[in-house]
């Protein structure tokens, strides 16, 4: 009904009527005076907005207020003007959509300097007219939506609630590849962050609605940075190696039962104790993944916040992509041979002990430990944020399987009763060990590999602290602003970003009219 009515809402009164009646209420009036309303803006709000646009973010402003104030708005947080883009184009008469105009307006942005960006400035009775040709003149309307695109900053005033999620819309059509992030502290910003990827909501009072339909929100401003480039990068990180970590270690437990059942002919014969098999997911590994996936990190929240260059591991889906699957892949099938090879050597059923036969069960349970202890050392060799805990619960999840299987020994009933005595009192138990010791040293080996092929080059250089770091009365070094590595962005170049250009005289062709 919600749906129907909203219908039927934007039916009755189109975006066009709208900007109609608003000109219509505003004519022969009578001034008496008037009254400046100023609306504060929050702390370090330019300074987020910044280390987003560093992190190579674009940032687009959708507002309902006037375009004029929007601009104006733009200016003081540093998107334009001093300390940003300062070539905008404004796009705010319906009269001047035309083929001819798009083109003069692609003419004039191919005569900029290189280097030089521009930003749009779009008004919402613009953007209402130009919509019209979406269906009726797809060319006239995608050389507008190419010229928005390639700008670096897009700002659009008088906007309706319809009209941002429009937008949004556009913009997921035309670049299917990118993902997008609304924010917003109004009620008229709803239907935006349902349209987004993902949709953050700064909290209002009385905007309890706002967070129901969000993602996620935050109470200011300034905490999307946090959001973003130390929850968010961390979460991506550490999820993504968990991905990879299950696929190995599920890869690694069937594949060697597999390899086994090979071996026997596929004869049906159980290879792993039932209980075994149950309990792998649920008890064997998953409380080390759990603590992992807490706690882990490599670099504490004032690093993380320090630099933009930490989130580039993110942009270049460098922790998850069809490579790295497919090598740990790869590994898990490589690794379930080596276990299964191994046990054979040691464990195969022509091995005999003072006339008793090791039997086909000790064959099975030995693959089962070298499962369990291989996957359980994987994920103590992932974690960066090493700790005792660390060992407690891996000590906890392999000594869960020499409970279960110290249990089976004591079943008379059971197919693996008096093994546990039998295997650990030969060599062969031991000598399995060291072999299994031997993969987890690989593993680390890989990991550092990995670490410093993909990680190390986008660490910052820490001591590059520009304006980013004060003294306190100790004479340590406090971050509370950010830097950006000099491997990656030189220190004057980052001054001009932060404090803006110096000569306010210095634009590029077009003409300063031009370029309104």
């Amino acid at each position: 009904a919600g749906t129907q009515l909203q219908n039927r809402v934007q039916v009755d009164r189109p975006i066009d009527r709208e900007h109609e009646l608003r000109e219509r209420l505003e004519t022969e009036l009578v001034f008496l005076g008037s009254t400046l309303c100023e609306e504060k803006l929050e702390p370090l709000i330019d300074h987020t907005l910044k280390f987003v646009q560093m992190a190579g973010i674009k940032t687009w402003v959708l507002s309902g207020d006037n375009l004029e104030t929007t601009l104006g708005v733009s200016n003081k947080i540093g998107l334009i003007g001093k300390g940003g883009v300062r070539i905008v184009f404004k796009l705010d008469d319906p009269d001047e959509i035309k083929e001819e105009f798009f083109v003069e307006l692609d003419n004039k942005i191919a005569t900029l300097r290189r280097g030089k960006k521009y930003s749009l400035a779009v008004s919402g009775e613009y953007f209402s007219k130009i919509q019209n040709y979406e269906n009726t003149n797809k060319l006239l309307f995608k050389q507008f939506v190419d010229i928005v695109l390639r700008s670096e900053i897009s700002i659009w005033g008088e906007m309706v609630p319809f009209q941002k999620k429009e937008v949004v819309r556009i913009l997921k059509e035309y670049q299917k590849d990118k993902v997008t992030m609304a924010i917003g502290d109004g009620i008229n910003d709803i239907e935006m962050l349902v349209e987004a990827h993902l949709g953050v909501a700064i909290f209002r009072q009385c905007s309890y609605n706002l967070c129901k339909f969000s993602d996620y929100y935050v109470q200011k401003f300034k905490d999307i940075k946090l959001l973003m480039f130390y929850y968010g990068r961390e979460c991506y990180r550490r999820n993504s190696k968990l991905m990879l970590y299950m696929f190995f270690k599920n890869i690694l437990f069937t594949l060697s039962t597999f390899w086994a059942g090979a071996l026997n002919f596929f004869s049906g014969i159980i290879l792993k104790p039932t209980l075994v098999t149950n309990s792998f997911a649920l008890i064997l590994t998953a409380f080390p993944m759990v603590l992992y996936g807490i706690y882990d990190k490599i670099f504490t929240k004032d690093e993380m916040l320090f630099s933009p260059l930490f989130y580039e591991t993110g942009k270049k889906r460098l922790y998850f992509n069809g490579k790295i699957f497919l090598f740990e892949i790869v590994m898990g099938i490589i690794f379930s041979c080596y276990l299964t090879l191994v046990c054979l050597l040691l464990f195969d059923w022509g091995n005999y002990k003072e006339g008793q036969f090791y039997g086909w069960y000790n064959f099975g349970n030995m693959i089962s430990m070298g499962v369990i202890i291989t996957v359980n050392l994987r994920i103590l060799v992932l974690s960066n944020a090493f700790s005792l805990w660390n060992l407690v619960v891996t000590f906890i999840s392999i000594g869960s399987y020499f409970g279960i299987w110290f249990f089976e020994h004591t079943l008379p009933s059971s197919n693996y009763f008096n093994t546990f005595w039998e295997l650990t009192g030969t060599f062969q138990f031991y000598i399995f060990l060291v072999y299994i010791l031997v993969i987890s040293i690989i593993e680390y080996m890989i990991v550092k590999i990995e670490f410093y092929l993909v990680d190390k080059k986008f660490v910052p250089d820490f001591d590059v602290k520009f304006d980013a770091v004060t003294k306190n009365a100790g004479g340590d070094g406090k971050i509370e602003y950010s830097g950006v590595s000099n491997r990656d962005l030189n220190v004057g170049e980052l001054r001009d970003n932060n404090q803006g250009y110096q000569d306010d005289s210095e634009f590029d062709s077009p003409s300063d009219s031009e370029a309104d």
